[in-house]
């Protein structure tokens, strides 16, 4: 493991995982101390709920709610925060790249008759010089008979 990785898990992954840690402690310690009041009631649009009244159904979408909204803290949050800072900084260099691509372009474009003519003349200077000296054959000896 590279020392990078090692600094990541030490600053970051362990102390995270210490906080979600003791998130889950305090909400535990919260709901213990919720159930320890028989008169407490959850109103709701003046809807009285008590706690221990309610049914599976409400623990069902108490735990979707809790799950859709971890999948937003999660999933959607970072993703937003991505595409918001670093798509427009994509679509700048982007931009910049092609108008570097118009004007090497444009250049080329202009400079045609001259790049041209090197062509020419870099293709007749090379061709007389791979005249001039003839690849040499290796010479064989003749085998030996018995």
């Amino acid at each position: 493991m590279s020392i990078l990785i090692k600094r990541f898990a030490q600053w970051i992954l362990l102390p995270g995982l210490l906080l979600g840690a003791l998130a889950l402690w305090g909400g535990y310690a919260i709901w213990q101390e919720v159930l320890a009041h028989p008169g407490f009631e959850i109103v709701i649009n003046g809807t009285e709920l008590g706690v221990q009244e309610l049914s599976g159904l409400h623990w069902a979408s108490l735990l979707l709610a809790g799950g859709l909204a971890l999948l937003i803290l999660l999933l959607v949050l970072p993703l937003t925060l991505m595409l918001g800072l670093s798509l427009p900084l994509l679509l700048a260099a982007g931009a910049l790249g092609l108008g570097l691509l118009l004007l090497v372009s444009v250049g080329g474009l202009l400079c045609s008759p001259l790049l041209l003519l090197g062509l020419l003349l870099w293709l007749a200077l090379r061709r007389r010089a791979g005249r001039a000296q003839p690849p040499e054959k290796p010479q064989v000896a003749p085998a030996a008979r018995p």
